[in-house]
């Protein structure tokens, strides 16, 4: 008999690293070193970010409990039965093209993920290598500001095919350049709720992205900055849980192309088939759909908010792939 996929939920562990309590006393310590200036300038931006973190939460709770959940997402079972032991089917992505606004339109409603190929390449400024040092196996992630001007012309395209009836959703709020020689990183789901305008510049990805409706079905573990697939965390190469799912979309994204997805609701894949990979993300507000286990952490942890503080500071930041990733306090007692 087939089992309904939607009836088991599991219980959400926390993050197995450090407390707040006990991170704030190891930051503070670290703290010490540090020059009085540099330690005013940090905790300044560490609440600032923890105040906006507190009042986009605020926002996204409110317009869910007023609104309720997005459509169902496009394409999946109807019944959402599966056969015990039977593989999760393979859902391709749709690939639009720029002036399929309609459809377009349809997938970004339903938080139902899509590739745009064809989109003019003189949109983006490209990601110049030799201006990095790329290790193998490294993935290297440089944060922009809104107000930098490589993201103007991009996120008003962003806003163009992101955009919904919302008249303060779908707002540009970062650019993250990813680059690097590696095979993939762990499957998450980003803390902050945002649509993702995902330009991939060089390199050749294979895409998994979990739907909406089967992110409960996953045992995931919340971290510093995400909420990640546990059984990778304790072996990079488990992926029993995808087919234990009814359904999971898929694609090969080139180089060119333009992934939209919620990577603030969706678990998300992604591995290169072809490297060193660059890509540019540009994330833009979402205030219709979240994982609900990581608007508490986005709203009150301290962690957290130390931690996107130190990236907005540094605005480089290399991290291990296959990792969970230290968080900015257990970075600054190294440097310490």
């Amino acid at each position: 008999m087939p089992t309904a996929a939607t009836s088991t939920k599991v219980e959400h562990a926390t993050s197995p690293a450090v407390s707040n309590t006990e991170s704030m006393i190891a930051y503070l310590q670290a703290m010490m070193h540090m020059p009085a200036i540099e330690r005013m300038r940090f905790w300044l931006i560490t609440l600032g970010v923890r105040i906006v973190m507190f009042v986009y939460g605020v926002f996204v709770w409110a317009t869910m409990a007023v609104m309720g959940d997005q459509k169902r997402t496009l394409y999946l079972p109807e019944d959402d039965m599966k056969l015990p032991g039977s593989k999760a089917v393979r859902i391709p992505m749709r690939i639009l093209g720029p002036e399929d606004m309609q459809e377009i339109r349809q997938h970004v409603d339903s938080a139902t993920p899509f590739v745009i190929r064809g989109l003019d390449k003189s949109v983006f400024t490209p990601v110049d290598l030799s201006n990095y040092e790329v290790k193998d196996n490294t993935l290297l992630v440089h944060v922009r500001q809104m107000w930098d001007a490589t993201c103007w012309k991009p996120a008003r395209f962003a806003y163009k095919y992101l955009s919904t009836s919302l008249p303060w959703d779908s707002l540009f709020l970062v650019r993250i350049d990813l680059m690097g020689s590696y095979d993939r990183g762990l499957t998450h789901i980003d803390i902050l709720p945002t649509r993702n305008f995902y330009y991939l510049q060089q390199g050749e990805k294979l895409i998994d992205i979990v739907p909406k409706e089967y992110t409960d079905l996953v045992d995931m573990t919340i971290g510093i900055d995400n909420s990640y697939v546990t059984s990778e965390a304790r072996d990079f190469e488990c992926s029993r849980w995808l087919e234990n799912l009814p359904a999971v979309y898929e694609t090969v994204l080139q180089a060119g192309d333009v992934l939209c997805f919620d990577n603030g609701s969706c678990l998300h894949k992604f591995k290169n088939l072809a490297g060193p990979s660059v890509s540019q993300s540009f994330r833009v507000a979402n205030f219709r759909a979240c994982y609900r286990p990581l608007l508490r952490p986005l709203m009150l942890s301290m962690d957290t908010a130390c931690h996107a503080a130190h990236i907005l500071s540094v605005q480089q930041v290399s991290r291990n792939p296959k990792t969970v990733g230290e968080t900015a306090i257990q970075e600054a007692q190294k440097q310490s």
